[in-house]
């Protein structure tokens, strides 16, 4: 990574040492009243001084420590040219292909093509570590534990950014999402609404949530659901209003299954979306429920906790209204979370600006008892983009015309599989998942973090130390034409950039 050391920059650097020095020339101008009062001051100005020039414990050895310190990757990264606007990445890659192209992508039917529904369901900010399934200690979500031992469990499934109209578009279009911290109402693809469409496929989106905010309104329509439903558009009476964004989860309960009784007798398979919302932040239950204390070391993880139970309770309510109808047999069932949710692990909370497993890593299941009667686990690392090729091959169909950058959760992958995601937050962190190994890139304003996610899944020890320069520099390189080779298929759709 370069690293001039100009004009603006060397008074920067050279401030904190002045700032130390400041109070030892004070001290032999003034006189020796209040000597003791001054000397307390210089003493304290040069652990800071310390603090900001010297190393990080894990930048790599060839790093100098002043390019290493704090202080110096902040000078550096407020003076640098951003490195995404160089003249590498401002060249058109011509010979390579599409990162995805999915403009003309289609559903084929094979041979043993089915009708059967599908219904995905999205859970709003649910981490894998906070659900019973990854952590059988953790008793939130019995029901979705029961669900899995008849399930395929996806072992390690993540986002690709940690904010729901990010994830939407991994999640129902097989694509990454614009890079970007703004509202996306376009994809430069065709999503599974419009794909099942020929097809005879009825299509709806439910969620407690408002459909205005960041225009996901306008998205679903651009992925081509028939019907979207949202806060506003329920009877509200008896319900509680969980947040800023709309109520409790089982408002969308009987509205969804008039849907589906009104698709059911008029003879058509359906597509089916739940978003749910009481597990987003300020984690607000229902007076109703009964509240549990799974942690006393932090109240918001607590309260967060038992909106992941209340969630729980949903599913179970949802799956035994199908199964009244009789209708499990005939459906296949996605269920995953759409981002994680941070408690300050590595000092941040919410989750748009978490890009560590936290925010990253989300519990992910199918269930199908006609398709698949019996429980099982898919290995490997797994990303959203997975679920359109799922889904596709789940039904019977094969998919042509297209590239994707995901493939079907029932193929295997390599133990070294790449995967790539982002924050929310414009320039603010992206990182990429090389098999054990992750790379956490902050645009230099930061020193690279790297950890083990087999040996350290919490992401306790940095191992960037270990990494020559030149390798931290091409994993730099890497994510930045990932995200230009992204943004790149944005460029020119109405609202894109």
């Amino acid at each position: 990574m370069s690293y001039e050391l100009s004009g603006p920059k060397l008074a920067f650097l050279i401030f904190p040492f002045l700032a130390a020095a400041a109070p030892v020339l004070v001290e032999h101008l003034s006189s020796r009243r209040g000597e003791r009062r001054r000397r307390g001051v210089g003493a304290v100005a040069f652990p800071a001084l310390l603090l900001l020039v010297l190393p990080h414990f894990d930048t790599p050895s060839d790093v100098n420590p002043i390019k290493g310190s704090t202080f110096g990757q902040l000078v550096n990264g407020f003076f640098s040219e951003p490195p995404w606007e160089s003249d590498v990445l401002a060249r058109p890659a011509e010979a390579e292909a599409p990162i995805f192209d999915t403009e003309r992508l289609r559903l084929v039917p094979v041979a043993d093509a089915r009708r059967m529904n599908v219904v995905l369901l999205i859970l709003e900010s649910t981490r894998a570590r906070s659900v019973t399934p990854y952590d059988p200690a953790l008793d939130t979500t019995p029901f979705l534990d029961s669900l899995a031992r008849r399930s395929l469990l996806v072992e390690h499934m993540y986002a690709v950014a940690p904010h729901t109209n990010k994830a939407l578009t991994p999640i129902l279009c097989g694509i990454y999402p614009e890079i970007n911290q703004g509202e996306q109402a376009r994809v430069p693809g065709a999503c599974l609404p419009r794909l099942l469409a020929p097809f005879g496929y009825a299509s709806a989106f439910f969620t407690p949530a408002r459909l205005d905010f960041e225009r996901k309104d306008a998205l679903l329509d651009e992925m081509g659901f028939e019907e979207t439903f949202g806060d506003g558009d329920y009877p509200d009476e008896g319900f509680f209003r969980v947040n800023y964004f709309g109520s409790e989860d089982r408002i969308m309960m009987k509205p969804s299954l008039a849907w589906v009784d009104r698709q059911r007798a008029a003879g058509r398979p359906f597509f089916l979306t739940y978003l749910t919302l009481t597990s987003h932040h300020p984690y607000q239950t229902p007076i109703s429920f009964e509240r549990r204390t799974f942690t006393k070391d932090d109240p918001d993880l607590n309260a967060y906790l038992n909106t992941v139970a209340y969630t729980d309770g949903f599913l179970a309510d949802l799956f035994e209204a199908f199964e009244a109808r009789g209708m499990i047999e005939e459906t296949i069932f996605v269920i995953l979370g759409d981002h994680g949710e941070a408690f300050a692990e590595h000092g941040r909370r919410f989750h748009s600006a978490v890009i560590w497993e936290e925010g990253l890593r989300v519990p992910a299941l199918i269930f199908s008892p006609t398709l698949f009667p019996r429980s099982g686990r898919i290995t490997g690392p797994r990303q959203q983009t997975d679920v359109l090729p799922t889904v596709a091959e789940a039904l019977g169909f094969r998919l042509e015309e297209g590239r994707l950058p995901g493939q079907s959760l029932f193929t295997p992958v390599p133990a070294n599989r790449k995967l790539y995601h982002s924050g929310w937050i414009e320039n603010q962190s992206m990182a990429l998942r090389e098999g054990a190994k992750k790379f956490i890139y902050h645009y230099r304003r930061r020193p690279m973090e790297v950890y083990d996610v087999a040996k350290d899944p919490y992401e306790r020890r940095n191992l960037a130390g270990q990494y020559p320069g030149k390798r931290l520099e091409a994993v730099e390189m890497e994510l930045l034409l990932w995200r230009k080779r992204v943004n790149d298929l944005y460029r020119g759709l109405p609202n894109g950039r």
